[in-house]
């Protein structure tokens, strides 16, 4: 059924699902003109939307109007949009955003099954409360759906709008970030991995691109996990997926982070979130890890395996001047979880928890302090964090060649 025609100088009106005709004149908006992008390999890129078009969220009950584009990445664009039509959408009053990607593509496919499933604000309320918890960087579900722009199947998903990258945020500070900040970010990534995990969901990616902070000021210290292309159920039936590895699906993730089970092929697991996360801790304490200048996967998969297995050889090298006790503990704790157990998070946050105390840091600090070179050693016990260093040549020795990787893989095509 095709949508209601728009007035002249009016916005575009687009029903969830229904054909979108547009035209130029009349003032009525069109697609703007595309800009040189980089499209992910094996990937279409969204037909652009102007300033102004309507869509009608028939499942919601609600019309949204689409403003400026705010970010652009290799598979979607990200619009600012408002539930309030009538007027225009501004940087000022936007407090939704939109991911628009063309629906054949995988990793909006997969971020709407996650959101529909598994962030709803019942099940985030419940988490709260059973945890005793004020808030958690897990941002909840608003709306989706799909829609034919110029002949062309669009799927759009529909969130609350978040302000600052950490990564970003991580840049500023030279790359490395204090060890205050670093327990803070390990804490509230620990809760939100668990809520995820609860839901039977792995994240697999998670990194400072994929942090964001709350876009309000008593929401400035939550970070938020973001983009779930490569989110994977390991729960079927109440059971855990078994353990298998799949050659095509080898190095799945961002190649320096990711998991050792991902570089296997095997499907991505509450372990390789843990192990993933404590890769990103130490890259934010040291700016670097061992292979971080790396693009061969098989390089950096023996790595891993290597340093994992002979954890105290791992942190002479990643730190030099002294592991901060708390990512020892960690590593340890996380070393001998088999695929298929069940994390203790009270026993891993009790590690951050100890170590916040120590430092006596708070989470209204989280960023204030983040700078590493602005941290001041308090106590005797305090543990210096080391400067940038070479990172092949700290490495353990292989021989392995250097072929290059390809591009990070991303989400599954969904299936016809």
């Amino acid at each position: 059924m095709a949508p209601k025609k728009a007035p002249a100088k009016s916005p575009t009106r687009i029903s969830g699902g229904a054909h979108a005709s547009t035209s130029a004149g009349n003032g009525a908006a069109r697609p703007a003109a595309k800009r040189p992008v980089n499209t992910a390999r094996g990937y279409k890129r969204p037909e652009r939307l102007e300033d102004g078009y309507i869509i009608e969220d028939k499942t919601g009950k609600k019309t949204w109007r689409v403003g400026p584009v705010i970010g652009q990445g290799g598979f979607a664009d990200v619009y600012l949009v408002s539930d309030k039509a009538s007027k225009p959408v501004t940087e000022g009053t936007a407090k939704h955003v939109m991911k628009l990607e063309p629906s054949d593509n995988g990793p909006l496919y997969q971020e709407v099954k996650f959101f529909k499933a598994a962030a709803k604000s019942d099940a985030i309320a419940a988490f709260l409360r059973e945890r005793s918890i004020k808030s958690l960087g897990i941002m909840e579900y608003i709306s989706s759906g799909v829609m034919e722009v110029n002949d062309k199947n669009l799927r759009w998903l529909i969130l609350p709008r978040l302000d600052r990258n950490v990564q970003q945020i991580l840049d500023e500070c030279d790359g490395i970030f204090s060890r205050q900040c670093v327990i803070l970010l390990a804490l509230q990534l620990l809760d939100i991995l668990e809520y995820i995990h609860k839901q039977g969901y792995a994240h697999a990616d998670l990194k400072a691109t994929n942090l964001m902070t709350g876009l309000s000021k008593t929401d400035a210290s939550q970070v938020y996990l973001i983009d779930f292309g490569l989110v994977k159920r390991f729960m079927d039936d109440n059971k855990h997926i078994p353990y298998k590895e799949e050659p095509k699906a080898a190095h799945d993730g961002t190649l320096e982070l990711t998991s050792t089970d991902a570089h296997k092929g095997a499907a991505p697991s509450r372990r390789g979130d843990l192990q993933i996360l404590g890769f990103n801790l130490i890259k934010w304490l040291t700016g670097s890890l061992p292979w971080s200048d790396s693009t061969d996967p098989n390089f950096v998969r023996s790595q891993k395996i290597t340093y994992f297995q002979n954890q105290s050889e791992f942190f002479r090298v990643a730190f030099p001047d002294g592991a901060p006790k708390e990512i020892t503990d960690y590593f340890k704790a996380i070393r001998d979880l088999q695929y298929h157990d069940e994390p203790n998070y009270a026993k891993l946050r009790e590690i951050f928890q100890k170590a916040s105390k120590d430092v006596k840091a708070r989470k209204s600090d989280l960023f204030a302090t983040a700078s590493a070179a602005q941290e001041s050693v308090d106590s005797a016990d305090s543990v210096p964090v080391p400067k940038k260093r070479a990172t092949r040549s700290a490495a353990v020795a292989l021989s392995i060649g250097t072929s290059e990787a390809p591009p990070a893989k991303r989400g599954r095509k969904p299936k016809a």
